[in-house]
């Protein structure tokens, strides 16, 4: 058996798959990223801003979606989130394009 504390909750749950979420959270999770999709669809030139407050979903969980790609940017043109590295917004990666050419130029340590 293989305990754990859900990341999100803190709740005890048993740890399937890699899962690092309850039951619950993981319920929760789909719940929101459906009503990011269905807000999403109907006003696809939302902003995260906007998407945010007509879903009540938190910024950080809705940006969290769009990284974990189970919110799609490449279909609604104003959905961002930030780059790991710069803090600039990106739409594809959890590093934007300018930063991984910088990243492809640097020497790699020997």
């Amino acid at each position: 058996m293989n305990l754990t504390n859900c990341t999100k909750c803190g709740q005890v749950t048993l740890k399937v798959d890699q899962q690092p979420y309850c039951v619950s959270c993981i319920q929760k999770n789909k719940q929101e990223i459906l009503q990011c999709m269905v807000f999403s669809r109907k006003n696809e030139h939302a902003t995260i801003d906007e998407l945010s407050e007509g879903t009540g979903i938190p910024i950080k969980n809705i940006r969290k979606f769009i990284e974990d790609r189970r919110v799609s940017p490449a279909l609604f043109p104003n959905l961002y989130y930030t780059c790991r590295m710069c803090k600039k917004d990106t739409k594809d990666g959890s590093i934007c394009e300018r930063c991984l050419t910088i990243l492809s130029k640097s020497p790699r340590p020997m």
